[in-house]
């Protein structure tokens, strides 16, 4: 089964795969012709911000933006500035996995978002989203399921 511009959601939702098949050929999808890969940042079909916002909407406004949590000890990400102090205290708490329970993104460990924002780099090394989710949903009911996940069409 591939999933094909045409599966937008029914009820407004954002749809993830419009753009067109690109990059290495995955087995799975390549005996398909009208395969696609989710969309990525970037992508010149990634939401715009409007279109993000009216999602937030769509989904009772629990669209969280991912802020790396590290972002206090970089000059770089956007909307956040350096805090010596805080930074200390991410550095004190990074190894321990209740610090990171807290976020809707945080993968535990530097080593899997691939250093993106590490709290132990220098503080002018660039704090980006790399490896780390856009976004998530504060799912609270059924319709936020609907409205988040596409139906898989057969």
């Amino acid at each position: 089964m591939a999933i094909t511009d045409q599966d937008s959601s029914p009820d407004g939702g954002l749809d993830f795969h419009c753009c067109p098949f690109r990059g290495r050929v995955d087995s799975d999808v390549a005996a398909t012709s009208a395969a696609v890969l989710p969309v990525l940042p970037g992508d010149d079909c990634w939401p715009s911000p409007e279109e993000w916002n009216d999602f937030n909407e769509t989904i009772s406004g629990g669209l969280i933006a991912t802020v790396p949590i590290a972002s206090p000890c970089h000059d770089s990400f956007p909307g956040v500035e350096y805090d010596a102090e805080k930074c200390a205290d991410i550095q004190a708490n990074w190894a321990r996995p209740s610090f990171h329970f807290a976020t809707a993104h945080s993968p535990m460990t530097s080593f899997f978002a691939n250093l993106s924002c590490d709290p132990f780099t220098p503080r002018d090394t660039p704090c980006i989203g790399g490896a780390y989710v856009s976004y998530a949903v504060n799912a609270s009911g059924v319709s936020n399921y609907r409205e988040t996940v596409p139906s898989p069409t057969t």
